[in-house]
């Protein structure tokens, strides 16, 4: 789940201001975990080892409909897009 995460925010559409590393990402998921934002648990895909999931604990639309609002009034969001 982790190296997922990490793969996907680094593709080139993120600037390198805000790439995080795996270990940044396992933190934060388990601080998310620990708030109660996300919920975690371990899927045992037999042959093919364990792996984490990882889901909210609320509608995700929500952040989507939130994050237009918040971007635009960030001057640090709207500096780094830009460059």
């Amino acid at each position: 789940m982790t190296a997922a995460v990490h793969e996907f925010v680094q593709k080139d559409a993120y600037p390198d201001e805000l790439q995080l590393g795996e270990r940044t990402i396992r933190n934060l998921v388990t601080d998310l975990e620990t708030m109660g934002v996300v919920e975690t648990w371990i899927d045992s895909r037999g042959d093919d080892g364990r792996v984490k999931q990882i889901e909210t604990t609320f509608e995700p639309r929500w952040v989507r409909e939130a994050i237009d609002p918040y971007a635009a009034g960030s001057t640090y969001l709207a500096t780094v897009f830009d460059s």
